[in-house]
């Protein structure tokens, strides 16, 4: 499996499930750096996200005299006589240059990528641009991961929404691996209790190892933040989470039981190799 130069995505459909975990043990590594939540300090892709699929909707409005005054355009005719007030670049050179765009400003070492708590608004988006990327999915039995988030505030709609949209990030995920069969890594947060195990797992993708002091750096974090802050979540997310989450969870937890570093294939080399 060849990763270099593909984005990675790396993310979380519920809370509190070892995302930035996930996050911090990868950057360790000196060939790999997964920037921020796109919620967060990555919101600006998103955007550009979303601004591509925005664009596409407004110009399918103006096919086919668009396609006709591009075409005229490439062979060399003038197209003043014409309408052109509607004119607009194609979809096409748009999203290259969307792409090339996030290339440029993003990618600082050979593997790079972001990562989102929940997947459902732009995971799709972002796949239009980057359909060559690979998926990290961090994942955690739902009960557990509910409790661990300090963020409910009483608000029980937006609570339940959360729920939701974890089971459209679930499901999102599960199609494309079962689409692009191997293009998923499926973490537990389980598997944090055995770190060297965890760790292998994480850079088996690509095709790395870790050398002494990103496996250093990695432990430090997996040691510092394996724990939950006081709960604030109340016992009838908890179980309304289980209720919707668990099944889809436990298929998610088979595959990821699958993919254990004893099942995973491939040769490794020595990390700092492939900064070179």
């Amino acid at each position: 499996m060849r990763l270099k130069g593909r984005p990675i995505f790396l993310v979380s459909p519920t809370p509190a499930s070892g995302l930035t975990q996930a996050q911090r043990t990868l950057t360790a590594h000196d060939s790999v750096h997964i920037w921020g939540n796109w919620d967060d300090t990555g919101q600006s892709i998103a955007s550009l996200a979303h601004f591509h699929q925005e664009y596409g909707d407004f110009q399918m409005g103006f096919d086919p005299r668009t396609k006709t005054l591009h075409k005229a355009m490439r062979d060399g005719t003038n197209i003043a006589d014409d309408w052109i007030a509607e004119l607009s670049p194609t979809v096409e050179v748009v999203n290259s240059n969307l792409r090339t765009f996030i290339e440029k400003t993003c990618k600082v070492s050979p593997f790079w990528g972001f990562c989102s708590q929940f997947t459902a608004a732009h995971l799709p988006l972002m796949f239009k641009l980057f359909p060559d990327a690979f998926v990290i999915a961090s994942i955690r039995e739902p009960g557990e991961a509910f409790r661990g988030w300090t963020r409910y505030n009483g608000d029980e709609p937006r609570a339940k929404r959360l729920v939701m949209q974890a089971r459209q990030a679930y499901t999102m995920l599960w199609q494309m691996d079962r689409l692009h069969d191997g293009n998923v890594l499926w973490v537990d947060q389980t598997e944090i209790e055995d770190t060297k195990a965890y760790i292998k797992k994480l850079y088996s993708p690509f095709n790395i190892t870790a050398a002494p002091f990103s496996r250093r750096v990695a432990e430090h974090v997996i040691e510092k933040h394996f724990h939950d802050p006081e709960p604030n979540t109340p016992e009838w997310l908890i179980a309304y989470a289980k209720e919707h989450l668990t099944t889809i969870y436990e298929i998610a937890k088979a595959r990821a039981d699958a993919q254990l570093p004893r099942k995973l294939s491939g040769g490794e080399t020595d990390g700092r190799s492939e900064k070179s």
